[in-house]
């Protein structure tokens, strides 16, 4: 198979994986069609913290090496229960959609759309009441996802067909044309960089007009996670020490927690885990700046990370590499 098409399939997993989610998605959406509406009421409505575990897996550069990381944070969750009644029996809910994640997301928009006493529409299955929802997923919200997963494949498809054809019709006005590969690459590598560079300084100026307000330390501990390492079919295992800090909030009349303190980074020994910890002792009152669109995203620290200066250091580093590699700078690149 041509490299370009290993390279394009490689590329499309990540569409591929959401067009399966959202085919997934309508599937749920059918299963649904028959089912009857009843009306209900919420008992309860608020939002509930739970520690998360995640493994994070790189593949290395050759595909034969990986490492697998876990990884812990707090996320808040909508918690909603409700009841209803079908031929005088009475049933009880609590699953918002059929989504996997059902009250992950959207947390405070979803509280607020089901506040405790509300009247609400439930729909159920008539073979089994105990089978309900409040609501399906929404299709406009579908047909934008069908929409991205068409693009973004575009946009992969030009990228890796185009780029070499646009390197080519370029070749011949360089001083090296040969090096025309690298130079595509480190120019590419290099605007990806610089992408990310802005996004995070856009993110990090909308964060200047989040809400403050006070909040407390309810967890400060240094707790270890496994990272795994498969390296031509051996497998090795580090434990890493990182710091652990949960503060809860309140806004909107309902407790927040969040664990975003800022720049942390795991290590093998607890030495630095421990210093972040001895900055937030128990009970201790922190100030916490929180999303006023969605108060269940919250930091303590909104002056931005270090990481935007290093991305865009190194996408300028790579934009001279390109130009180096060309032989458009002043001095030269020998291979």
């Amino acid at each position: 198979m041509d490299i370009h098409w290993k390279i394009l399939l490689g590329l499309l997993a990540f569409p591929a994986l959401i067009a399966g989610i959202l085919s997934w998605l309508h599937i749920q959406n059918f299963r649904t069609r028959n089912w009857l509406e009843a009306s209900g009421r919420i008992r309860s409505s608020k939002a509930v913290a739970k520690t998360v575990r995640k493994l994070d897996r790189d593949t290395g550069d050759d595909n034969r090496s990986s490492t697998t990381t876990e990884r812990f944070e707090t996320k808040n969750f909508a918690e909603i229960a409700y009841e209803f009644k079908v031929a005088n029996r009475t049933f009880a809910g609590s699953r918002i959609d059929l989504g996997p994640g059902s009250g992950a997301t959207e947390v405070a928009k979803v509280l607020k759309r089901y506040p405790q006493g509300k009247i609400v529409r439930v729909l159920y299955d008539p073979e089994d009441p105990t089978s309900c929802i409040l609501e399906r997923h929404d299709s406009r919200k579908l047909r934008k996802g069908w929409f991205a997963v068409i693009v973004l494949s575009a946009v992969m498809v030009a990228g890796v067909f185009g780029i070499e054809r646009f390197g080519e019709s370029l070749g011949g006005s360089m001083p090296h044309p040969e090096r025309m590969p690298i130079v595509i690459f480190l120019s590419v590598f290099g605007g990806a960089l610089a992408l990310f560079s802005q996004m995070m300084g856009k993110e990090e100026r909308a964060m200047q007009g989040w809400t403050r307000t006070m909040g407390r330390i309810v967890c400060s501990k240094v707790e270890t996670q496994q990272q795994q390492r498969d390296r031509a079919n051996l497998v090795s295992f580090q434990t890493l020490y990182f710091p652990r800090v949960v503060y809860a909030y309140e806004s909107g009349g309902q407790t927040w927690q969040g664990d975003t303190i800022g720049w942390t980074v795991s290590n093998s020994t607890p030495d630095a885990a421990q210093k972040i910890v001895a900055r937030f002792p128990m009970e201790s009152k922190v100030e916490v700046f929180f999303d006023p669109d969605d108060e269940s995203v919250s930091t303590l620290d909104r002056g931005g990370s270090k990481i935007r200066w290093v991305l865009l250091a190194g996408a300028l580093l790579f934009g001279c590499g390109a130009l180096a590699t060309a032989g458009l700078m002043p001095f030269r690149l020998n291979f």
